[in-house]
């Protein structure tokens, strides 16, 4: 810097202060800038999905229920609840998928406690651990904190790429902008809208996962992940540069009447004609497991904010790891085979969350499962006993505990 240059600073009295002050300006409207054209890119350029319909997480926010327990999760634990309760009563097939009872698990408490637990399920085929992290984060700011949170899970909650990204899979676009009518009501819709876009905006996320996960700082292969996550985030050219080279291939290939075998090219059609079924697409990502391995890391981040959330909030967290047929293993990436639910486990012992893990053992046996991965109704009352006779072990309802029953 010129001695002119200083002088001109100094008569100014600029000083140390107000070059802070500049630098931080110039921070804040860079990052303005930079989520203002991302967000005109996506509205300009991507696809316009209708907007989710999952009534019953409204209506039940928005209700004067107060469970003190709740199941979360995807179809696993959703097929778990419905397959128990429908020993108890006939239920329509056509209703599993929005069901949100836990009358076999109440049932089974009363019976051990004396006093009545009440019990309700809001998990969701297809959920992912950023889900149920949101949703619990949802619970208390509509001041319904419940005692007991049982996050049922398997790893494909965890790995699973087709999904779509953090912030736009169904449950979380579906809650992420309810609020209690209280909330910000000193200021317009509009507003309030724009600010639950931006904190569940591609670049947020991206930001948030990379400084929850400090591992970048000395993994490479994570700082790699967390580098691409925010340049897509800020980049709509570098977030479908895939998809721009699949174009490019194909009409090289057009020419000389040959086909693309790109396996980026592959992956992208079998997403393309993936039914709804959330383990679809999961064969797709076998031959290169990246999209899953960063998935699963990003979602781990989401499970121990969720073990924080409930730390703080002085919830009784507990994971479940549900059992899984002899044909899931082989639908799991083999680096990721290795981590589940070890990873899992290490995080709850930072936080002191209880465990239940039942994915191992002779307990469950074939004819337990209607299909690789979700329980029938035998098996459903299994698992609900295991739970019950578990979670009455320490947790927040052992004080109402009847007497000591023996399994």
């Amino acid at each position: 810097m010129s001695k002119q240059t200083k002088s001109l600073l100094n008569k100014l009295s600029f000083g140390a202060i107000g070059r802070n002050a500049l630098t931080a300006q110039i921070c804040a409207w860079s990052i303005v800038s930079i989520l203002a054209v991302e967000t005109g890119a996506r509205i300009a350029f991507e696809k316009q999905n209708p907007p989710p319909t999952l009534p019953r997480y409204e209506e039940f926010l928005r209700s004067q229920e107060r469970p003190d327990l709740l199941v979360l999760g995807s179809s696993v634990a959703l097929c778990a609840s419905f397959c128990a309760d429908e020993t108890l009563t006939r239920l329509p097939e056509n209703e599993k998928y929005r069901y949100t009872g836990a009358a076999f698990l109440q049932r089974t408490l009363k019976e051990k406690t004396g006093q009545e637990v009440t019990c309700k399920t809001l998990a969701n085929s297809g959920s992912m651990a950023s889900d149920a992290w949101i949703l619990t984060n949802k619970l208390m700011e509509f001041g319904k904190k419940p005692k007991v949170i049982l996050y049922e899970t398997v790893s494909r909650d965890f790995f699973d790429a087709s999904m779509p990204q953090i912030g736009d899979t169904p449950v979380y676009k579906t809650i992420a902008s309810l609020h209690p009518e209280s909330k910000n009501q000193f200021l317009p819709k509009p507003i309030v809208e724009a600010m639950d876009y931006v904190w569940r905006s591609p670049l947020v996320t991206a930001l948030t996962i990379t400084f929850a996960d400090t591992r970048f700082l000395t993994d490479p292969e994570r700082l790699q992940f967390c580098v691409d996550s925010v340049l897509s985030s800020v980049s709509y050219a570098y977030k479908e540069r895939t998809e721009h080279r699949n174009w490019l291939s194909k009409q090289f290939c057009a020419l000389l009447n040959r086909k693309s075998t790109l396996h980026e090219s592959v992956q992208a059609e079998y997403i393309k004609r993936k039914k709804s079924n959330p383990f679809g697409s999961l064969q797709a990502f076998q031959v290169d497991s990246r999209p899953q391995e960063k998935r699963y890391a990003d979602e781990l981040v989401y499970f121990e904010k969720l073990a924080k959330l409930c730390k703080e909030n002085s919830i009784d967290l507990v994971a479940v790891f549900l059992p899984v047929g002899k044909d899931y293993e082989a639908k799991v990436p083999p680096q990721l085979r290795k981590r589940f639910p070890g990873d899992c486990l290490e995080v709850a012992k930072r936080y002191n969350i209880k465990t239940f893990d039942y994915s191992k053992g002779a307990a469950f046996r074939p004819s337990d499962f209607s299909d690789f991965v979700h329980l029938n109704d035998s098996g459903a009352i299994k698992l609900t006993n295991l739970i019950t006779s578990d979670l009455l072990k320490g947790s927040r309802l052992s004080s109402q505990r009847k007497e000591e029953h023996n399994y």
